[in-house]
Order: C-alpha cells, then structure tokens, then sequence
C-alpha cells in the first residue's frame, strides 16, 4: 500500500512538474559578464525590471534605471548595491506619460555616458482607466507605445558608439496577435471606459510597439544594433494590480494553488530578457522561454504598416525627436 502511495506522489510530482516546466520554460544560462557596459533598465523598482537589474548588477553592468517614483528608486538601488556589490547603479526620473520626461531623460544619458551597450523598455500598464496623458495621448497607448518610440530613437546615437554590438529590448505580448485593424485612432485619445476596450487598448499598444520593433530592426540591420521584442509569458507582478480577478480577495484565494503551476515570478519572467541581452550570439527577434516565437503577428512584415506608424508617431513626437531622422 506504502509503495503505491509512494507512486502516486511521484507520478503527480512529475505531472506538475512538467506542468509548470511547459510554463514557466528554461533558465537563461548565459555567462556572459557585462563588465561595466552601460545598461538602461525602465520600470525597475519592482516584478521584472527589479529581478532583471539585480541580475545584470551581478554581472558587472553600468546600470541606470529610469523610474518615476525616485525615492521609491533610490531604496532599490540601495539594496541592489548591498545584495550584489556592485556600486555602479544610477537612478534618473522617467514618466513615460510625458514626452518631456522622455527628452530629458534621454538628453541627460547623452550628455552623460560614451555609449550604451543595451536599453530594456521594461515599463508598462495594463487595464488602468481610460484617460488622456499631459501630451493628449491616451496613456496606455503612450505608456507601453509611443514613450518607447522616442525613447529609442533619441538614444541611438549611444547604442550606434557602443564599441560592441548593441541591443534594444523591448517587452512585447502574445495579446498583440489580437490586433488586425490598424491604425485605430480611437486608441490614441481617451475611450468610452470598458472591459473589452481596456483589453483592446493593451493589445493595439502592444501591436505598435511589436511593429515598431519589426521595422526599425529591418531599418538598421547593417549597424551594430539588433532589436528584439521579448514575451516574458504570465507573471506575478504589479502590472495586474488594476486587474479585478487579481484584486478581488476571493477571486485571488481561488486562482492561486493553480497560478503556483502556470504564472512565472518575477525572476522566471526575466529569464528571455536576460538571454536576449547575455547571448554571444544574435538572438532572434521575437524571444518567448528563451526560445524564437513562431507567433508573430502576420502583418508585421507589411512594409505600409510600418511606414504608416512610422510617419505617424513621428507626428506625435513633434519637436521632441529634435533632429533624428
């Protein structure tokens, strides 16, 4: 009778865990040592941009995080410091709700550091109210969008000195497969607030980030810069904290013996980052479990998409994108 028991425990254990293997995916096992190149981490005061700079920390990287909440920064920093040793961490104030903010963040890195080696665009929202940001943009489209756009573009010029080949990370999402209509103006400005919008919105912003992705890694392909979009798949972080199922106590009490087996933490969300950041080699450009995604949105490759989100994010930008091309 013992020996059956004993059986079935390790039948289920094996079940579970290759569960939560099929999930959760592999560990980047990289040995690369950054060795003080310079790396821009956003939205690094918790879930992955925490797990992602302490890692990075302890691989020797001239970190600077752009975070809006600076006091909330500098404890993070404090205790990346005294967990990893490294010393090298630079808080600057970004709020990717304001275009301002990108263009003085990014004038700041300019007039302040040689090169970059690689900047992670980590920061974003999900299911927050409808609402339009102090540049007339509806924010989660200029949060997880259009702030990337610019972001990146003004900081070229440090990513193109980098002595090395350079990267730009950004986070992308499976939900951006649920997107086929584009442009969506009602997207850019303030909507009707609902359930269904709220996931729309998300999804159309990732759709544009992915695109943008996809057409500036096909425009600077001869340089030393790649670009890479990189799922990190489900998990635990604060991104949900405006999510009813998860902010509902007994919703949450419910799903969580399940969430144990399928949803990542932070550090396992971090993981396609940390390769796509780490690897010798050129990662692919669409990174999910450490693996290429195979799905990618089929219109990526439209070059009249890419040109016409191009065009108009630039028209957004306005004057912020100073003399870049």
């Amino acid at each position: 009778m013992l020996k059956k028991i004993c059986c079935c425990f390790v039948i289920l254990g094996s079940f579970a865990f290759l569960i939560r293997y099929h999930f959760i995916g592999r560990k980047c096992r990289c040995r690369r040592n950054l060795n003080g190149r310079v790396v821009i981490v956003t939205g690094a005061t918790s879930g992955i941009g925490y797990a992602l700079a302490e890692e990075l920390a302890k691989r020797g990287a001239n970190l600077i995080l752009g975070c809006r909440d600076i006091e909330k920064a500098d404890r993070v920093k404090k205790k990346i410091c005294l967990k990893t040793g490294n010393i090298n961490i630079r808080i600057s104030e970004l709020d990717l709700a304001s275009l301002a903010s990108v263009s003085k963040f990014s004038q700041d890195i300019l007039d302040s550091v040689e090169s970059v080696y690689a900047i992670v665009n980590n920061a974003g929202i999900f299911y927050i109210p409808s609402g339009n940001t102090i540049d007339g943009f509806e924010e989660t489209f200029q949060v997880n969008y259009l702030s990337i756009f610019l972001l990146t573009l003004l900081l070229l010029p440090a990513l193109r000195k980098h002595r090395d080949p350079a990267r730009v990370v950004c986070i992308g999402s499976e939900c951006h497969l649920q997107t086929w209509l584009f442009p969506q103006p009602e997207y850019h400005k303030a909507f009707e607030d609902s359930v269904e919008d709220r996931f729309r919105a998300y999804s159309y912003s990732k759709f544009c980030l992915t695109l943008f992705s996809w057409r500036l890694s096909n425009l600077i392909e001869n340089s030393n810069i790649s670009v890479h979009c990189v799922d990190p798949g489900n998990t635990e972080t604060s991104i949900y904290r405006t999510f009813p199922p998860l902010t509902e106590k007994i919703s949450k009490w419910i799903q969580k013996p399940i969430r144990i087996f399928v949803v990542k933490t932070p550090l396992e969300g971090a993981q396609s980052i940390l390769h796509a950041i780490l690897s010798e080699d050129k990662p692919p450009f669409y990174l999910r479990n450490l693996r290429e995604e195979v799905k990618i949105h089929s219109r990526l490759s439209d070059p009249i998409l890419g040109i016409t989100l191009w065009r108009m994010s630039r028209k957004m930008c306005g004057n912020h994108l100073h003399s870049i091309s």
